[in-house]
């Protein structure tokens, strides 16, 4: 009994590791990604002498690549389904073998 205690104390320890330095990177990177999205604003904004034009342009980009994936998500979401059961299927059947 002691053992399946101490192996299910083992994966909620990991599973707590893993949760929190999936947090802090997901923060890390989403400041990283306002800063330089920022960054490339301003750059165009200076590349083109005005500030509307270049944050225009830059929000513009964000605009089409929404657009994009509104038009285009059934087929997104049924490739990403796809390629996650055959994942799970492969995983299942390696642990078979």
């Amino acid at each position: 009994m002691s053992y399946y205690r101490l192996s299910g104390m083992e994966k909620a320890a990991a599973t707590t590791a893993f949760s929190i330095m999936a947090i802090i990177a997901s923060v890390l990177l989403f400041f990283t990604f306002i800063f330089v999205n920022i960054f490339i604003a301003i750059l165009l904004s200076y590349w083109f002498s005005s500030w509307t034009i270049g944050f225009g342009i830059f929000s513009g980009s964000y605009l089409l690549i929404t657009a994009l994936l509104l038009v285009f998500w059934r087929r997104i979401q049924r490739f990403m389904y796809n390629r996650f059961v055959t994942a799970i299927l492969e995983t299942l059947d390696d642990e078979e073998d």
